[in-house]
């Protein structure tokens, strides 16, 4: 593994930096600078470890790659220009590989993409990579958008009137497993109706939820005594300021379209967010009513994923 340079780290974390739009966030710039360096240095080390990459290896089995393939490579691309880049699987499917990238710079144009493929494409060529995928502050039209962080100041929320849903809607604390069954019922109805959303938009395990039930953050929606749905967070800093991450809103089919989801998820904020924080989640491009939940609650989109697809040398076209 190559050591990076403070001067190396510092290009990358202030590029990391700006694929973040924070014009309406009240987020310390030099605290939000500290706290992603810590995230990229830990990235950094724990993918290169020889144990991560055999476990990523013997996971995915892929012919004809080694565990060094699973390596994480900082390659120049002129003199000040440098890219991280790595393999990864999207949705953990094998059969749906990925290059991810992480510039030192801006990408503005399809120029440095190819610049980008013609630098990275030995490298991964055994993995046949579908997409160069890369964090935005604005879309690239050129590109597919798969995820989006969609944040709000939690104040912006509270101070938001009520939806006329909220008086009928009653937060009830989830206190055991008991809840799973009846969640992953809802959410096998749910792939069955949008089955275009299925490897998008994936249901979370009751160890995902682990961490929210423990800070009492999971909780069944009511509405007129009823039980339609789920909502959880957890408490999660973005870039160093503190926050609540929304991991789940899922309604009932009956029960969907009524403006149920947005109700209870600003009474959830209400009830469990300090004014003081930053609301945030990534959501799935095409999960359109929960962009539209979020966007109803003043939430907006500040970071875009962005899926460049590979021509390959060999005339394969992903």
């Amino acid at each position: 593994m190559n050591q990076l340079s403070q001067q190396t780290i510092t290009s990358f974390v202030d590029a990391d930096l700006q694929s973040y739009d924070l014009n309406t966030l009240p987020i310390n710039p030099a605290q939000a600078h500290q706290w992603l360096q810590g995230e990229f240095l830990d990235e950094w080390h724990e993918l290169n470890q020889p144990k991560v990459m055999q476990a990523r290896h013997d996971y995915f089995n892929i012919e004809n790659t080694t565990p060094d393939d699973y390596q994480e490579y900082c390659i120049a691309l002129s003199q000040t220009q440098s890219i991280i880049c790595g393999i990864r699987h999207k949705g953990g499917n094998p059969h749906q590989p990925f290059i991810q990238v992480r510039p030192n710079f801006v990408i503005e144009h399809t120029q440095q993409l190819a610049a980008i493929q013609a630098a990275t494409d030995d490298l991964f060529r055994a993995f046949h990579p579908q997409h160069l995928v890369f964090w935005r502050s604005a879309p690239l039209p050129q590109c597919h958008i798969e995820a989006q962080y969609v944040v709000a100041h939690a104040n912006t929320i509270i101070a938001q009137l009520a939806w006329p849903q909220e008086s009928d809607i009653q937060l009830k604390t989830v206190e055991d497993n008991d809840y799973y069954a009846w969640y992953d019922a809802i959410y096998r109805q749910f792939h069955l109706d949008t089955p275009s959303l299925k490897d998008r938009v994936q249901q979370n395990s009751v160890d995902e939820f682990a961490e929210a039930q423990q800070q009492g953050l999971l909780y069944f929606i009511y509405f007129k005594q009823q039980r339609v749905g789920l909502i959880s967070a957890q408490r999660d800093e973005l870039l160093g300021h503190p926050g609540v991450y929304f991991n789940e809103i899922l309604l009932d089919k009956p029960w969907r379209g009524l403006g149920l989801a947005k109700a209870a998820q600003r009474q959830f904020i209400v009830q469990n967010v300090s004014k003081n924080d930053v609301v945030w989640g990534t959501i799935n491009t095409g999960n359109i009513p929960s962009i539209h939940t979020a966007y109803a609650n003043q939430r907006r989109s500040i970071r875009y994923e962005c899926f460049y697809p590979i021509n390959r040398r060999d005339g394969d076209v992903f």
